[in-house]
């Protein structure tokens, strides 16, 4: 209802100004998209597409929590735009509130199951959270809408790598190289399946390609100082790590690396509190509670090594961060019959790939050897 003594402008006014306020938007005029929605909001509280346009203009300006609040509301008024759906993912996405981001896109492919950037965005969150075959099954899915996208054809090659499908990865890769022969993700995508391929010079030179253009590259910077730790350049990879994280502090898994790289110059200090800043980037995060065991466990203090991982473990976790660390600490603490049901979960677990069953069969045979169950050791060596 109409304020008294007020008199709303007619409808055609309202559409006319949202219109103006779009247009503003897609000409990168945010402040103006600003202006006019506030105008229409001041006497229509509840316009759903005001407060959309609204959330998206403070997107555009970084105002991520803002932007979450407007589209959260135009959601609940009118359900039904996939795209509004995609933007209040978008909002949460940049706040690294996954949970939520993950909700909004599956939301988004209900209205609209061809929307290719929830795919894509989907896709990356379930690799962040190490399920990379739903990413495939996410980006097979982007890639039937778009055969051609150059960005999915890359992700679709990082993903395949990430599940150690390397061979099957670099069509992918070289196709969006072709497409797009300077594209950042598809060059790291192309340097990923080379380290994996053990050709780190080449790796290295993939990075090297996107620093030229870029030398702040945080990525490229930490993929590089991973390559220097696995030529064995530990003080060179400590530095990369180090400008990655000037140039991006959100990196959780550099400060990881960082930790590592610290524990192996046995500066536990530092390594603690690198680990610190991980934690506070990733709550819960398996890799950053494993590399904070493993710094205690080097240090010589099992029991807070175990205490690091012992909640991961007790629910069940089988990713090869935890389960490794709890083989190597068992024996001390007289778990190994806790380690081996871990490790024998890990080995049936379908999302541990070929070069993580290695390195578990390994570590499953040598504390088999140290229970004294050398024929069982010998099986797991020789698998």
């Amino acid at each position: 209802m109409t304020e008294p003594g007020r008199t709303s402008p007619p409808a055609d006014t309202v559409v006319q100004t949202l219109r103006r306020a779009a247009r503003a938007l897609q000409d990168d005029r945010a402040e103006e998209t600003q202006t006019l929605c506030a105008r229409v909001l001041e006497r229509f509280p509840d316009q759903a597409a005001a407060l959309s346009l609204m959330g998206q203009a403070l997107h555009s300006r970084r105002d991520y929590p803002r932007a979450a609040e407007y589209l959260q509301r135009a959601t609940q008024l009118n359900d039904k735009p996939a795209g509004w759906h995609f933007h209040l993912a978008i909002a949460h996405h940049a706040q690294r509130k996954l949970d939520e981001a993950q909700a909004c896109y599956q939301r988004c492919l209900e209205k609209n199951p061809q929307h290719l950037r929830a795919l894509m965005n989907l896709a990356a969150i379930c690799s962040q959270r190490r399920r990379f075959g739903e990413a495939v099954k996410l980006l097979q899915r982007a890639l039937r809408v778009k055969a051609d996208h150059p960005e999915a054809n890359a992700a679709m090659g990082q993903a395949l790598v990430d599940l150690g499908r390397v061979q099957i990865a670099l069509p992918f890769i070289h196709k969006a190289l072709q497409q797009q022969p300077d594209s950042v993700i598809a060059l790291c995508a192309q340097g990923n399946a080379l380290r994996a391929l053990n050709r780190l010079t080449e790796a290295a030179e993939c990075y090297q390609r996107i620093l030229r253009t870029d030398p702040k590259h945080a990525v490229s910077l930490y993929n590089l100082g991973v390559i220097r730790n696995e030529q064995g350049l530990l003080g060179d990879a400590l530095s990369l790590y180090q400008r990655a994280l000037r140039a991006d502090p959100s990196l959780h898994y550099a400060w990881v690396s960082l930790a590592n790289a610290y524990k192996r110059l046995g500066d536990f200090r530092r390594g603690l509190d690198a680990v610190k800043r991980a934690a506070a980037l990733a709550p819960g995060s398996a890799d950053v509670r494993a590399t904070e065991a493993s710094i205690h466990e080097m240090a010589g203090d099992v029991d807070k090594a175990w205490a690091c991982i012992r909640p991961l473990v007790e629910r069940g976790s089988t990713d090869v961060n935890v389960v490794l660390p709890l083989a190597r600490i068992a024996k001390k603490l007289d778990r190994a019959d806790q380690a081996i049901d871990a490790l024998t979960r890990t080995l049936a677990d379908p999302r541990t790939i070929d070069a993580q069953k290695l390195v578990v069969h390994f570590a499953y045979g040598k504390l088999l050897d140290s229970r004294g169950r050398s024929d069982q050791a010998f099986e797991q060596f020789r698998l």
